[in-house]
């Protein structure tokens, strides 16, 4: 997977959209103000696609022991 671009969500797409829409936004500012919102949705995918992997990983595992992990019960916080 290192090395693919990952696909924007809705939200980071709607992040991104938001910013060239403003009528009242000078254009530099609207450049500038884009670049803010990308490097933020880069960092966060790139955070993100470690996270990924291992939960992937970590669910195969519980797939190979045979637990189900969509049927198990999770623990309520509490107190």
């Amino acid at each position: 997977m290192r090395g693919e671009s990952e696909s924007f969500t809705v939200e980071q797409f709607k992040q991104a959209i938001e910013v060239q829409l403003d009528p009242e936004m000078p254009t530099a500012e609207v450049k500038r103000q884009l670049e803010k919102v990308l490097f933020r949705l880069r960092y966060r995918q790139r955070r993100n696609a470690p996270a990924r992997r291992s939960h992937t990983k970590t669910g195969r595992r519980l797939e190979e022991a045979g637990i189900d992990f969509a049927r198990v019960k999770r623990r309520s916080r509490c107190c």
